[in-house]
């Protein structure tokens, strides 16, 4: 956790593995903001070829740095990564939300490749559609009593059912994030604010 010297040449040992179904690669701990890491491409993307490129291969999630995915470009070798990805993917078994049984992911993306000519997306090089924290498979379009079955947190950037984490909105940006994310709330309502909102004085 936060371990921002690591550069990715200890993941050797996962080299080809068939077992492995999460790998977080972001060095933040669950509820905790992105530090800027100096794990590097060059070192991690030929293992995690050589595990997608297995037939067999069990992997499920993957979370990248943030510092990653800020700019996005067709050109880069982590972007040629997620497409690689998302082939393997479409390989596979087809899979369905597990509350409407509606056929995942829209759009055949499993990872936000998606390239629209801006600086920086939010959401490229997130994993869509799984719960971080179960890795059950969910649509973003189910509720369950009024809440969002599968949500993500502006703050760690994952995503989680609600059966694994609870999202509230920021009283301040309305963007949400999960509660264990939310450091301050409001003395008069109560109302809980993110810490981006809180740094930049909203």
């Amino acid at each position: 956790t936060n371990c921002v010297n690591i550069t990715g040449v200890g993941l050797e040992p996962l080299r080809g593995s068939l077992i492995i179904e999460q790998i977080d690669l972001s060095l933040v701990g669950e509820h905790q903001r992105s530090p800027e890491p100096q794990i590097s491409w060059s070192h991690v993307l030929p293992i995690l070829d050589s595990i997608i490129e297995r037939e067999g291969c069990s992997l499920m999630h993957l979370q990248f740095p943030s510092v990653w995915r800020e700019e996005p470009s067709a050109e880069s070798e982590f972007h040629a990564f997620i497409l690689r990805y998302n082939q393997m993917r479409r390989n596979l078994v087809a899979i369905s939300c597990l509350e409407c049984n509606q056929r995942l992911p829209r759009g055949n993306q499993w990872i936000d490749g998606y390239i629209d000519g801006c600086i920086s997306r939010p959401d490229y090089g997130t994993h869509y559609n799984t719960c971080y924290g179960c890795l059950k498979h969910y649509c973003y379009e189910c509720k369950i009593d009024g809440e969002w079955q599968l949500e993500d947190c502006r703050t760690c950037d994952r995503h989680y059912c609600v059966d694994c984490t609870k999202m509230h909105a920021c009283l301040s940006c309305d963007k949400s994030h999960c509660n264990d994310c939310y450091e301050h709330e409001c003395h008069n309502c109560n109302g809980l604010i993110c810490s981006e909102c809180v740094e930049e004085g909203n």
